[in-house]
C-alpha cells in the first residue's frame, strides 16, 4: 500500500465512521426533552462532531486535489483501484501517528483552534485504528 492509498482510505473510513456516530448522536438527542441540560449537552456534542466531520471532509478535498496533481505529473504512486478496495493502513503506522497527535494535543492550548483540530485528528486516528484492527482480526470489511 502506498502512502496516498493509506491516507485516502483512512480519511474515507474516518468520515464514514464519523457520519455513523453523528447519526446515532442525533437520534439520541431527538429522544431528549428540549430545554433540559441533557438536551443542551447533546446539542453541543452534535456541533463538536459536525465540526470534526467538516475538518475531515476538508482533508479529503485536499487529498483529492493532490491526486489530481499526481495524475497530471504522471506519478506512479496513484492507486489503480477505488478506495473501497484498498486495504487499511498498517496498525503500527496508525498507532504511531495517533500517539504523536495525542502528545501534540496535550501541549496545545485548551479551547484553541489548534486543539480542536488535533482533537479531530486524534478521533479520526482512533477510529481508523479500530477499523484496521477489526479488518486484521477478520471482523470488518
Amino acid at each position: 500500500m502506498t502512502d496516498i492509498e493509506g491516507r485516502l482510505r483512512g480519511a474515507s473510513d474516518s468520515l464514514l465512521e464519523g457520519l455513523d456516530r453523528l447519526e446515532k448522536l442525533e437520534e439520541q438527542k431527538r429522544s431528549l426533552t428540549p430545554g433540559t441540560p441533557a438536551f443542551v449537552k447533546a446539542a453541543a456534542e452534535v456541533k463538536q462532531l459536525s465540526q470534526e466531520l467538516l475538518q475531515a471532509s476538508a482533508i479529503q478535498e485536499r487529498l483529492a486535489a493532490h491526486t489530481v496533481e499526481l495524475r497530471g505529473a504522471g506519478s506512479d504512486v496513484l492507486p489503480d483501484q477505488p478506495i473501497e478496495d484498498m486495504a487499511p493502513r498498517d496498525l503500527a503506522d496508525i498507532l504511531q501517528e495517533w500517539r504523536a497527535a495525542e502528545r501534540q494535543l496535550a501541549e496545545a492550548e485548551p479551547g484553541s483552534a489548534e486543539a480542536a483540530g488535533l482533537a479531530a485528528t486524534v478521533s479520526r486516528l482512533r477510529d481508523e485504528y479500530q477499523r484496521a484492527h477489526d479488518v486484521e482480526a477478520g471482523q470488518g470489511s
